[in-house]
């Protein structure tokens, strides 16, 4: 298996910043919780009491380690092999968890490139990884290759629109909501997300987003799944801080509420309408068998990777909408 690409965000980009999104909401929090779990005050994470916890955890594209601080905190995970592209993240990880005493081992991956192997994990962590990667095929099957038959695939991950190139049902219903909301309480103005500023700046940002999803079912059975939206709430609250300021307050409750009502009427309870999900998976190695299949997927990958390269990162035509936003 050959994987092409090696996609990575500029030098200068930073992660974690000061940017307001919507699960920095309480009512998004409580809204997103009770979708995951069915309790407003439970976490998604809460799921995994029903499996034994992971002996070594492997956090993919891992960042400064905040989740799996977070489950080795709750007990889900006993020890963490963490991997990522940028050694800065890395060193915060490396520093953190010595702080708590957590048992953990942090290592250098491209996750396009690299391979799983000696790696020695059980359960293995997607928070918000698989949406970077490029060659996404490729690393769930270094995935599925090296994880044990009893071993768990814990996925919370953006499975929207790729480069978040909103389809115009999704959009136009948010520029009708965005009309309604008092001035006050709407974002500064709609941002359509600028392809080209994607690409100039983290170009491995929901690069095939839409593929996550149906890449872990090919290599994986998905034994719950919990879709969570946000079609519609996302893009409202990002950066509202007119909202964020009035959250608290009856007249800003009133519009949240409205907001994420627009939002499950929109999704619906389907994956397909939705841009976020949680989704837990068994492994199944049978997938490896058909030599024939994987051949022809790694044969798609590695070509769909080396035309991208070849036009400066782009996979797919201008859409209408990308071409009436451009120019903002």
């Amino acid at each position: 298996m050959t994987a092409t690409a090696t996609v990575r965000p500029t030098e200068s980009f930073e992660y974690y910043g000061t940017t307001i999104y919507w699960n920095d909401f309480p009512a998004i929090q409580q809204h997103l919780n009770k979708l995951a779990t069915g309790h407003s005050t439970g976490l998604w994470m809460d799921q995994l009491r029903k499996y034994p916890p992971a002996r070594r955890m492997l956090a993919l594209n891992c960042g400064n380690g905040w989740v799996e601080r977070e489950l080795w905190n709750a007990g889900y995970a006993k020890s963490i092999i963490g991997t990522d592209i940028m050694e800065p993240l890395l060193a915060e990880a490396r520093s953190r968890a010595a702080a708590i005493r957590m048992p953990a081992e942090y290592r250098i991956l491209d996750a396009n490139t690299g391979s799983l192997a000696g790696l020695d994990f059980d359960h293995v962590l997607n928070y918000a990884a698989l949406h970077h990667v490029a060659c996404i095929d490729h690393l769930v099957r270094e995935i599925l290759i090296n994880i044990p038959d009893d071993g768990i695939f814990i996925n919370y991950d953006y499975i929207g629109p790729h480069r978040n190139q909103y389809p115009w049902p999704i959009w136009s219903r948010i520029v009708e909501l965005y009309d309604q909301l008092p001035p006050i309480l709407r974002p500064e103005r709609l941002h359509y997300p600028h392809m080209k500023t994607m690409l100039a700046t983290d170009p491995t940002e929901a690069i095939h987003s839409e593929f996550v999803v149906s890449t872990i079912k090919r290599y994986f059975d998905v034994v719950e799944c919990y879709p969570l939206g946000g079609s519609i709430c996302y893009q409202l609250l990002w950066q509202n801080a007119g909202l964020y300021q009035a959250r608290d307050t009856t007249h800003g409750a009133y519009w949240l509420e409205r907001i994420i009502e627009a939002d499950m009427e929109f999704t619906d309870g389907r994956i397909e309408n939705s841009l976020f999900a949680v989704l837990i998976c068994r492994p199944r190695k049978s997938a490896l068998d058909d030599t024939e299949q994987l051949a022809r997927w790694t044969a798609e990958e590695n070509e769909r990777e080396a035309q991208a390269a070849s036009n400066g990162g782009r996979y797919y035509p201008r859409s209408a909408l990308e071409i009436m936003y451009e120019n903002e």
